[in-house]
């Protein structure tokens, strides 16, 4: 009941159930969110297979190709 937010069922009075409390609460919230990774996964996994949809990457792995110097119209090319 303390994942969810509901509360303890009876008032904590003692350090050691406040303090127990707090910890079980971070654990369960790991251990769901740790489960919940692992169950899913290969869910998403085998969706963005299925669409070929691709994580976009912010930096490209090599620069960019210099542009390709363009003749000017009328111009000669060759000797």
């Amino acid at each position: 009941m303390i994942l969810t937010g509901m509360g303890p069922v009876d008032p904590m009075i003692t350090t050691s159930a406040k303090l127990f409390a707090s910890f079980y609460a971070l654990f369960s919230g790991v251990a769901f969110i740790t489960t919940m990774g692992i169950l899913l996964a290969p869910l998403v996994h085998r969706f963005l297979h299925r669409f070929h949809l691709e994580v976009i990457d912010d930096a490209p792995d090599e620069p960019p190709a210099a542009p390709a110097a363009r003749a000017q119209p009328g111009a000669r090319t060759g000797p």
